[in-house]
């Protein structure tokens, strides 16, 4: 059995960028349901200070021109779950990971892993989602390749070569 883990960066602001692409030049932040508290930034947001976490009026004083948009996030990650499940037969949705989120997937028996990971990849770009992916024997494993993984990578991991690719990895 084969795991994929799927680690997407700040959807957030990738599915508020998707719905106003107009303000992918622009300094954008996205805030909280309750529109108190930023939870994402972009590059051009945190050049000039801003950070996940500030209040939106803080980030505000920073930045004037800055642009807030209201989180949606839960339902781009089931949508993109709902979608995974046309290339397996189990999905979790998983967690958030600071402003992250990772989910998992199991890799159909007989499909290697590099062809499911070029799979998943198309199927997050004709979401307009942009993730990493990381494929092993356990979760764990698959999650830390998914991180040293670029976006628009896939690490695939050897079967029983998780503690050769773990040793090098730093604890953190």
């Amino acid at each position: 059995m084969r795991i994929a883990c799927l680690f997407l960066p700040n959807p957030d602001l990738q599915a508020a960028l998707r719905r106003a692409p107009h303000l992918a030049a622009a300094a954008v932040v996205v805030v909280s349901r309750r529109g108190s508290t930023v939870i994402a930034a972009s590059r051009l947001a945190r050049a000039v200070g801003v950070s996940p976490g500030m209040t939106l009026a803080a980030a505000l004083e920073r930045a004037p021109e800055l642009q807030s948009v209201v989180e949606q996030e839960s339902s781009a990650i089931e949508a993109v779950g709902e979608a995974l499940l046309g290339l397996s037969n189990t999905v979790d949705l998983g967690m958030r990971v600071a402003q992250h989120h990772v989910m998992y997937a199991l890799v159909p028996p007989r499909c290697r892993g590099a062809s499911f990971g070029e799979r998943a990849h198309e199927l997050l770009a004709t979401m307009g989602v942009r993730g990493r992916i990381g494929i092993a024997d356990d979760p764990f494993t698959a999650r830390v390749a998914a991180t040293t993984a670029t976006v628009g990578q896939t690490v695939t991991v050897p079967r029983g070569g998780a503690a050769a690719f773990l040793a090098p990895q730093p604890l953190s």
